[in-house]
């Protein structure tokens, strides 16, 4: 019985563990796409898209909508929160981000080839 309950703890801090890291690997990933945005690297971001983003979306079009939000919410000033999620076979990563005027959740999806398979920029409430 005591080697089922190490078994069973041993598991869960594997697994765990496991979890948590891939959940930072997105993070960080995210992170670097919104260090893009604030730098004006619309390329580096544009070259993370899957094939169906970079249809939908050209760099150009990528830059005009962050302009749009620099103008309406001021300078990028910090990612205040993380919350990473599964949805189907995609990682969908929430950062809950602080502007100079406001709030904003930049959700950043990736594929299981970590690529960039959706992007938002949303006014948080």
């Amino acid at each position: 019985m005591k080697r089922l309950a190490v078994l069973l703890i041993l598991l869960c801090v594997v697994f765990g563990n496991a979890f948590t890291q891939a959940d930072n690997e997105f993070a960080v990933l995210a992170k670097e796409i919104i260090g893009h945005f604030e730098n004006g690297n619309f390329d580096k971001i544009y070259e993370q898209f899957d094939d169906k983003m970079k249809q939908a979306i050209s760099e150009q079009q990528l830059a005009n909508v962050w302009d749009g939000v620099e103008q309406q919410a001021g300078q990028f000033q910090e990612i205040e929160e993380v919350k990473i999620e599964q949805v189907g076979v995609y990682q969908m990563v929430n950062n809950i981000s602080v502007f100079e005027k406001g709030k904003f959740n930049i959700q950043i999806s990736y594929n299981t080839d970590k690529q960039i398979s959706g992007l938002y920029i949303l006014p948080t409430h």
